[in-house]
């Protein structure tokens, strides 16, 4: 990774199964994650917990994706992610 810019992995289903185990990985490689799901209580918590153990910064978006009517605006926060991942189940 080059230490000169951060990387960001933005990461759909992050409140559990794969996406928090990616979650989990992308925070011990030293990236700044986003998080998306369709809970924000579980999300932070899971922020809390990751920043504790790592100096990642976490962004957390509430947003059902499965839903054609959900803003993708908030996506747009992430500029160039390194890497997109969407996983089933959330």
């Amino acid at each position: 990774m080059n230490h000169t810019q951060k990387r960001t992995a933005l990461i759909t289903g992050a409140s559990g199964g794969i996406g928090l185990e990616l979650a989990r990985v992308f925070a011990r490689e030293g990236y700044d994650l986003v998080l998306v799901a369709r809970s924000e209580q579980k999300l932070q918590e899971i922020a809390a917990d990751l920043s504790k153990k790592r100096s990642t910064r976490i962004t957390v978006i509430a947003k059902d994706l499965s839903q054609p009517s959900a803003p993708r605006r908030d996506l747009r926060r992430t500029a160039k992610p390194a890497y997109k991942r969407r996983c089933a189940g959330e």
